[in-house]
């Protein structure tokens, strides 16, 4: 028998999990599902082992103003989700540093500290002996002719279980969507075998011999990687292609109180190596993530290779790959991060400079590679950009209505479309609530039933930002 449902959300990571929750407490969304492949939710990218845990603000990245409001309204309503249910143990407060070495860094931080001062009044900025109040390992053992300073937030910065986080949500979804008489329902261990539009809607046939057909007015795939196999299965998104960039990470004993981070280069789509609180090994300070190009979508499992090439593409993917990877910039930060794979514990030495950028005195022998840890990051790529406007960089989305396909990437579009289709890559985790406020939005908009924006704002005691009005 076909189950039918109003919303359909594919993908039991944050993303997905923080649309069902929303779905369900604010919406007037009668029915829905969430389908994940895992038998556990929020286990691939979501998992504390696969990522950075960092709720990024926004203003120690390349983001520009407006994503930092984005990103801040984002992370705001997690924080609010987490200081609803008590979840202090999944979202942890700690202090976060943007740290410049040398007198051209210095600039450009100076340049974003008067920038961003504004949106966070409480930013400081420090010189060398305020640094060594705060983060006193980094400073020891510098060379005192170095020039360093740093913005630095004492307050209202966190780190996130995003897998306990994604489970939390769902659990709450199901709860509260029950208690107001909806259909919730969750299928793990359940992978979507095909997708096919029907007259009102989309058709989903899967390997769950419980649940083996569904149907659905509205669909939302939020399959971190796997999002565009899933897509180009239907014929969409043709013009679009997948580079899979694995983040790996290294481990040192506790150096750091809080999270720091270094300069980015505005080229490079990946945050340059930073030092976390390891939510996963306490005692210990995780540094990372390096990036590297692999064949498959998931790091961990090489039957994930063929997915790959399903979603790669044809000629113009190759091409467009080429394209991007001959950039020198690019080319050089990829050979740099391939000595970081180095075997017989080599990979120690060839990334003890990056942390000695942070912890100038930290030496080779206490470095250890973090077996295990690290996911990957779907780096989209628009193969019909113009030459250095290919890859995009931070989440996009694809919302489809029939033969109409709307990008969205870095702004603010009215679309029609029951299909929405997320790609995100960092800072995706951080923008789960965000984008779940976005595509819930739309989602009853488009099926033609009621947002309750005054229930919404009560339990998040926020108004909503602009940049994210469907």
């Amino acid at each position: 028998m076909v189950e039918r449902y109003e919303l359909l959300i594919i993908g039991g990571g944050v993303t997905g999990a923080a649309e069902l929750d929303l779905a369900a407490k604010f919406t007037g969304i009668r029915s829905m599902a969430l389908l994940e492949s895992r038998l556990n939710l929020g286990e691939v990218n979501s998992a504390v082992w696969m990522n950075a845990n960092t709720l990024h603000r926004g203003w120690e990245t390349q983001h520009s103003y407006e994503m930092v409001v984005h990103d801040s309204h984002s992370a705001d309503m997690v924080v609010a989700h987490a200081k609803q249910y008590g979840l202090d143990g999944i979202v942890q407060e700690f202090p976060k540093m943007l740290l410049a070495v040398g007198e051209k860094e210095i600039a450009k931080l100076q340049a974003r500290y008067a920038q961003m001062q504004g949106l966070f009044p409480d930013l400081q900025f420090l010189d060398g002996n305020g640094i060594a109040q705060v983060e006193p390992n980094v400073m020891r053992g510098r060379n005192p002719k170095q020039k360093v300073a740093a913005i630095y937030r004492a307050r209202n910065e966190f780190a996130v279980d995003y897998g306990r986080f994604a489970q939390s949500c769902v659990e709450t979804a199901v709860r509260e969507g029950r208690a107001q008489g909806k259909t919730v329902n969750v299928y793990t261990g359940t992978k979507v075998l095909g997708i096919s539009q029907i007259k009102d809607g989309y058709a989903i046939k899967t390997n769950n011999p419980q649940h083996p057909e569904l149907e659905t007015r509205a669909l939302i795939i939020s399959a971190g990687a796997h999002s565009l196999y899933l897509a180009k299965q239907m014929n969409h998104c043709q013009y679009l292609s997948v580079a899979p960039i694995a983040g790996d990470f290294f481990r040192t004993r506790k150096v750091l109180n809080g999270k720091v981070y270094t300069i980015q280069n505005p080229n490079i789509p990946f945050a340059a190596v930073h030092g976390d609180p390891d939510l996963q090994e306490t005692g210990m300070t995780r540094w990372g993530p390096t990036a590297r190009f692999v064949s498959r979508l998931d790091k961990f499992d090489k039957k994930t290779a063929k997915d790959w090439r399903k979603s790669f593409g044809g000629l113009s993917a190759l091409a467009s790959l080429v394209d991007i990877l001959t950039d020198v910039e690019k080319t050089a930060f990829m050979g740099k991060n391939f000595l970081y794979q180095l075997p017989f514990g080599l990979s120690r030495y060839t990334f003890a400079p990056s942390i000695r950028k942070v912890v100038p005195a930290i030496k080779a022998s206490q470095i250890e590679f973090a077996e295990g840890v690290g996911g990957v990051r779907p780096q989209i790529i628009d193969t019909r950009a113009p030459h250095g406007k290919k890859l995009l960089l931070g989440e996009a989305k694809v919302i489809i209505d029939g033969d109409t396909e709307t990008l969205i990437h870095g702004e603010t579009k009215t679309a029609d479309g029951n299909l929405i289709v997320n790609m995100t890559p960092s800072p995706g985790a951080t923008m789960c609530m965000g984008n779940a406020e976005y595509d819930v939005r739309h989602i009853t908009r488009v099926l033609g039933l009621p947002f309750n924006q005054a229930k919404f704002e009560d339990f998040f005691s926020t108004r909503k930002l602009e940049a994210v009005v469907a």
